[in-house]
């Protein structure tokens, strides 16, 4: 994949961006891939399973992705003009055919800025599920799990009732990620479905493999060229701020820690300037 490869030192000629975007396919039915914006959790990769806290209740968890995971299917479940502005619900089902029941990925509260804690729980609960959760659709360039507003996911190491596991939160964009965790973008990998045919799944796109993907946080790109000449290209270059970055509401071209309000992964090739 194509990724934000060179600057120059002095003031460039900033050219018409080229756009490359990994492989998509399209399903009824995907797994959710952990992918590592930031942080130091080996987690690249693991799969979105639940965590039993009792009747119909679940965390959501992170497992690596082997033959002893159990990763959930997912489905999202809603009208075209629902999955369209994103709010429709993700579902999975559980039980077996003719004694199946839906299970949706809660997150509690929806809005973490209401949280004393500053976070929200995310869950896999029986139940008809919750609008504002599903997946990102054109234009954005990368298809991932969101939440309400999309803001951040995160992962810990957590002690629960039955020993470690790896927990999945959600947290508001002026909250900052624990210290030990990592923020994880969701990305969808197409499987075949549960055994359950649900008649209101919808068409999604969704990726062939996402262990193939190579996604990077922006913030891996800001190391030893100039964050002024960043600053520059994405001035000069709007659709790189709309379709590429996720932008602070209080934006300062003069203070180099808005590189830390760049938060979405990004594919896009800057060319050399001539």
């Amino acid at each position: 994949m194509a990724l934000l490869t060179s600057f120059t030192s002095a003031a460039p000629t900033i050219k018409r961006q080229t756009y490359t975007y990994p492989p998509q396919s399209t399903s009824k039915n995907f797994k959710l891939v952990a992918n590592v914006t930031s942080g130091d959790l080996a987690i690249n990769n693991f799969v979105l399973e639940s965590y039993h806290t009792g009747a119909g209740t679940a965390y959501a968890v992170l497992a690596e992705n082997t033959t002893e995971a159990n990763p959930r299917i997912f489905y999202i479940n809603g009208t075209a003009t629902e999955v369209r502005f994103g709010t429709s619900s993700t579902l999975s089902d559980s039980g077996s055919a003719g004694s199946s029941f839906p299970e949706a990925v809660v997150i509690t509260p929806s809005d973490p800025a209401t949280s004393s804690s500053g976070r929200s729980v995310v869950e896999i609960n029986a139940g008809a599920g919750q609008p504002f959760v599903g997946l990102t659709t054109f234009p954005a360039p990368i298809i991932e799990f969101h939440g309400y507003q999309g803001e951040t996911f995160y992962a810990c190491n957590t002690t629960l009732q039955y020993g470690n596991a790896i927990q999945l939160f959600y947290r508001g964009y002026s909250q900052e990620t624990p210290a030990g965790c990592s923020d994880v973008a969701l990305l969808p990998q197409c499987s075949e479905g549960s055994g359950v045919d649900d008649e209101f799944a919808a068409t999604v796109k969704c990726y062939p493999d996402v262990a193939v993907l190579e996604i990077y946080n922006v913030e891996s790109l800001i190391d030893d060229e100039p964050f002024e000449l960043l600053l520059e290209l994405i001035v000069k270059e709007p659709q790189l701020d709309c379709e590429g970055f996720e932008r602070s509401k209080n934006w300062d071209l003069s203070n180099d820690n808005n590189a830390e309000t760049f938060t979405k992964p990004l594919q896009v090739n800057v060319p050399s300037s001539e």
